[in-house]
């Protein structure tokens, strides 16, 4: 008996539920299934040497993508599985228009390749990193190496480190290779308004940032390892801007991190709401801001990872998939009203599942007939290896049939074969599953309610392009599994009165109930499930809103301008967008800055009720002349202090504005840091910036606060550094390195610090994590006071470990010689 049954309770039916409960139990449902992306390990299961110990195998897997032909015959079927069944390559890839990109590959393609030349490990070959065919510029890379092989080869150890350090400063992104595609697709350009919809964990987005902050578009039509156009330079202050967006709070947090450290930008901005039901954001001119791009990365089943997540074999059923469908097909549907004229959506997977690709796509073009279209797909990145999409699918029901109308339902998750009674393919229509499903029990059509007639092709299947999807299987270029494809606005020309007509009174009759054909031959009753008018629905977030407000500084606080001053800034500098994350009359800590429309969108649309979370990137820290410091800040020239806080609220109805705040018991200024200093670098006068060399950072980075005495060199070396720091007031500077050679490292490009000059000291301002990653990178060495107590301590253990292993030799030798009869 059930447990609902044997408490007198009727199972709540999803036609009972609003709206919004549909909606936050679908997007609960979907952060259920979306945790499959991440398994934990299955009990029983444990890693032995970094291999997966796991059958790697699901008799319903086989069953449902052999039914659904995604291959072509038993032989192909083979090579798919033989593939499915193997551990997935590591893929990094590098920045296009990062400073420090060219340096990387250099160190990558004259250091570390060749020193992994002809490895063998326990008898088989282990391949040095090699560039991804399809990839812009050849930017990318993939290397097949165990956790042994990079725990006991001290040549692949060596790269896993350089890879853990530049990842960590964020000049590497460690990313899956078919999740690099969705991005590419975008064709994101410099000027373009771009929503990632569902953005986390934010490889994606810093990928779309990239292409945001590139001087020349990434032409999707020239993807090729071997192109040999020169790489874009970094825009530091584009007029467009990324909006990314995550339903989970604590993901959406993640987000900024991983976003903010691979490339802060002053043109992103981080929300939390329901992608289904995002947020009309307001303008000044009273319109909702409408997207050049969207990106619709979509919760899915994560059946395409299965060589990552292993724990999925074991999991696997089509429920998920199932359940999926209706949450995916609203994501898509929004995006499709935000879009602006002439724009483009990306929809994509790392499903294989038709359900959660092909039909989710026909089932929104058939809900505005005429109005988008799917573009071939054929010539972008024309080095990957792909499929069309499909135009037949056979969606499988994941519960039981029962005999009796009145028999009770295990949980789908736990059925097992043996248990199904009946054929799941057998509905080969929706007809035929509402027929025959006539007579069960309310348990039974609870879960039944998953199936929607959007689940299988339509009747126009064949006249909505979805060939031009593209599949990408994991045996064609050993990757993992990936569904996407272009959505683009049909011009208002190419678009017929008949289907303007059809669209109109389709939106006029959404909700409404009334039972009638569309184009596509659902009914418009079927058709108000998974077309309700989204506008009305509040975002579903499944927790308590408390971030910090927005509040802009007064541009006129003469704090702010004493600051400036000392930092010497550029009258060109936009101070109007700076701003803090503290309630009026709180203590200034950090400030903030972002480009003109992610101030307008603050501005006029509340901060809480769009769930904002982040925007622009850390521009400066408040610097404390703390009591083991001195008075050094007596060095600095006075400034006034502030009146008491008198909050303005101008025209715009949600922007507020704050003096900047300094303790009175402290000495206080503005300092630049390492996350903002190269997009405020084109703003600060010659009066701001000193000059280095390669020797002078080798110096700053083997101490933490160096004298500036001793970089007054020997007689005829050169004391750039030196020379250029003399005479300077005490505060924070930007240091300029110059290309050069010193002591074995190469600088092959300018690099961009901020720096901090004391009294008798100097210093940049780098955490020791990112001190110990630009010293790798330059010397292969690790020159911080800590990675040299860390190599003392080696060198120190190598001895004791050499004398154990000869006294081990010496000792099985003698014992050799011991007559043992």
């Amino acid at each position: 008996m059930s447990r609902s049954k044997r408490k007198g309770r009727k199972p709540r039916q999803p036609e009972d539920q609003s709206i919004a409960q549909q909606a936050a139990s679908e997007q609960r449902n979907a952060n259920q299934d979306s945790r499959l992306n991440k398994p934990s390990i299955p009990e029983g299961e444990r890693r032995d040497g970094g291999e997966w110990q796991t059958e790697w195998t699901n008799a319903k897997f086989v069953t449902y993508y052999k039914k659904q032909k995604i291959v072509d015959g038993d032989e192909e079927w083979e090579l798919f599985m033989e593939t499915m069944r193997k551990t997935l390559p590591t893929t990094f890839r590098l920045s296009p228009n990062s400073p420090s990109t060219p340096a990387l590959i250099d160190l990558i393609e004259k250091v570390h390749v060749p020193h992994l030349q002809e490895i063998v490990f326990e008898g088989q070959k282990v391949e040095p990193p090699k560039k991804l065919p399809w990839y812009p510029w050849g930017l990318a890379y993939q290397f097949e190496a165990n956790k042994r092989v990079i725990r006991k080869v001290p040549e692949f150890k060596k790269l896993h480190q350089f890879l853990v350090y530049e990842t960590e400063v964020g000049n590497v992104s460690r990313q899956e290779a078919v999740s690099m595609i969705p991005p590419l697709l975008l064709d994101v350009h410099s000027h373009h308004v771009v929503l990632d919809a569902c953005a986390s964990p934010g490889s994606k987005t810093a990928q779309i940032l990239e292409a945001l902050h590139s001087s020349i578009p990434i032409d999707p039509t020239k993807g090729s390892a071997t192109t040999t156009d020169p790489l874009p330079t970094m825009v530091h202050h584009p007029k467009g801007l990324v909006i990314a967006n995550d339903t989970d709070l604590a993901r959406a947090h993640m987000l900024i991190h991983q976003s903010a450290r691979r490339i802060p930008s002053v043109a992103l901005m981080v929300t939390n709401l329901d992608a289904g039901s995002y947020n009309s954001l307001k303008l000044s001119n009273n319109k909702s801001l409408s997207f050049d791009r969207i990106l619709c990365d979509v919760p899915c089943s994560g059946d395409g990872t299965l060589r990552k997540n292993v724990g999925i074999w074991k999991v696997w059923n089509v429920a998920s998939g199932n359940g999926l469908h209706g949450l995916q097909l609203r994501i898509l549907l929004r995006a499709m009203r935000m879009l602006k004229p002439g724009g483009k959506i990306v929809y994509s997977t790392c499903s294989l599942n038709p359900v959660e690709n092909e039909a989710v796509v026909a089932a929104a073009l058939n809900t505005f007939p005429g109005q988008y279209r799917l573009p071939p797909t054929s010539h972008l990145l024309p080095d990957l290896k792909r499929r069309p999409g499909l135009t037949h699918w056979t969606p499988a029901v994941a519960a039981i049939i029962p005999k009796k109308e009145d028999e009770q339902v295990e949980d789908e998750a736990t059925t097992t074969d043996e248990k199904w009674n009946g054929d799941p393919f057998a509905f080969q229509t929706y007809e035929d599953f509402v027929n025959g499903t006539k007579g069960l029990s309310r348990a039974v059509l609870g879960r039944r309610m998953k199936m929607l007639e959007t689940h299988w092709p339509p009747k126009n299947v064949k006249d909505l392009g979805l060939e031009n999807c593209m599949r990408v299987l994991p045996h064609l270029q050993d990757t993992g599994g990936f569904f996407g494809q272009e959505v683009v606005v049909v011009p208002e020309a190419d678009v017929t009165t008949k289907q303007q007509e059809t669209s109109k009174g389709k939106r006029q009759n959404r909700g409404k109930g009334k039972k009638g054909k569309g184009k596509s031959g659902a009914s418009t009753e079927d058709a108000s499930i998974v077309d309700k008018d989204l506008m009305g629905i509040e975002g579903v977030t499944g927790g308590t809103f408390t971030e910090q407000p927005f509040t802009f500084i007064d541009g006129n606080d003469p704090i702010l301008k004493a600051n400036i001053a000392r930092l010497n800034l550029l009258p060109s500098f936009p101070k109007d967008n700076l701003y803090v994350r503290s309630d009026l009359g709180d203590t200034t800590r950090r400030v903030l800055l972002c480009n003109d429309l992610a101030k307008e969108i603050i501005s006029y649309n509340a901060y809480d009720k769009i769930r904002l979370i982040s925007a622009g990137l850390h521009a400066f820290v408040r610097q404390d002349a703390g009591p083991k410091r001195g008075n050094e800040f007596d060095l600095l020239p006075p400034i006034t202090a502030s009146s008491e806080p008198q909050p303005t609220t101008l025209s715009p109805p949600h922007y507020k504005t704050t003096p900047i705040i300094f303790s009175p018991e402290r000495n206080s200024a503005l300092r630049f840091v390492s996350d903002g200093v190269e997009a405020l670098s084109v703003f600060v006068s010659p009066e701001g910036k000193v000059q280095g060399t390669l020797r002078d950072l080798k110096k700053l980075i083997e101490s933490y606060y160096p004298t500036i005495n001793g970089f007054e060199y020997e007689e005829g070396a050169e004391k750039l550094l030196w020379n250029s720091i003399q005479g300077r007031p005490v505060g924070s500077y930007i240091i300029e390195f110059k290309p050069g050679e010193w002591e074995g490292g190469e600088l092959l490009q300018p690099l961009v610090l901020p720096l901090w000059r004391s009294g008798t000291s100097i210093s940049v301002m780098l955490d020791k994590q990112a001190k110990s990653a630009l010293s790798l990178r330059l010397w292969g060495i690790d020159h911080t006071p800590k990675g040299a107590a860390a190599k003392k301590d080696e060198d120190a253990v190598e001895p004791q470990v050499e004398e154990e292993k000869s006294a081990k030799i010496e000792t099985t030798s003698e014992l050799k010689d011991v007559d043992m009869t």
